[in-house]
């Protein structure tokens, strides 16, 4: 069945993240509004960078996002807290395109973004040529679950078949877009994942499409 529509993993296969929170300084800052880390499982700063994405796909925007984070801690941010907590996150919370990213203009297929993550946290990167940027606030449904590419079809009306995902998260992007008959093709920049999967094909660069689709 013929490709008529490419759908694009975000995070690790169009952009990467250039600057990330110092989490030492992070959790200092929250530790000064009153949240207690003694009454949660992370382990500092392993873990408090990571757990952000919990609250961030929950989100509506940078502020919303730190009501949810005092809400783990059963309090409510006062305005200071929930500025500096956002100006910080703003700041140091910045992500950029790959350089390969411009050679997806040239594919002459409808294009749409597929993302755990909400709009807010990338609404500083210019996306053009993309029908929609689905993120779980329109699929109702974070990868990999199932509903997240069930929901992209119903929103295109389109069939599995007529899919191709692509994704840098062998479990995240491609073993469930297979599962539900999407083609689907693994982004390994590194060339580090180990597949035993033969049918599952691999790119190191999104310039690789080109050629493939062509």
């Amino acid at each position: 069945m013929k490709i008529k529509l490419i759908l694009f993993d975000f995070f690790g296969t169009l952009v990467f993240l250039s600057k990330k929170p110092d989490p030492l300084k992070f959790l200092g800052i929250l530790e000064k509004f009153g949240c207690n880390f003694n009454n949660l499982n992370w382990k500092r700063e392993e873990e408090s960078l990571s757990s952000l994405n919990d609250f961030f796909y929950k989100a509506r925007d940078w502020e919303d996002s730190v009501r949810l984070i005092f809400k783990r801690f059963k309090k409510r941010p006062s305005g200071k807290a929930i500025q500096e907590i956002t100006s910080f996150l703003k700041k140091n919370l910045v992500f950029k395109l790959y350089k390969d990213f411009a050679f997806i203009k040239k594919l002459s297929f409808r294009k749409a973004i597929l993302t755990d993550a909400p709009k807010f946290i990338f609404s500083n990167i210019t996306l053009n040529g993309f029908e929609k940027i689905l993120t779980p606030l329109e699929v109702k449904a974070i990868k990999p679950d199932l509903k997240a590419f069930l929901s992209a079809l119903k929103i295109f009306k389109i069939k599995p078949g007529e899919v191709l995902m692509i994704g840098d998260d062998l479990e995240g992007d491609i073993i469930p877009a297979r599962k539900i008959g999407m083609k689907a093709i693994l982004i390994d920049r590194s060339n580090s994942i180990k597949i035993k999967d033969s049918s599952v094909k691999k790119i190191n660069s999104l310039k690789e499409l080109k050629k493939i689709l062509s």
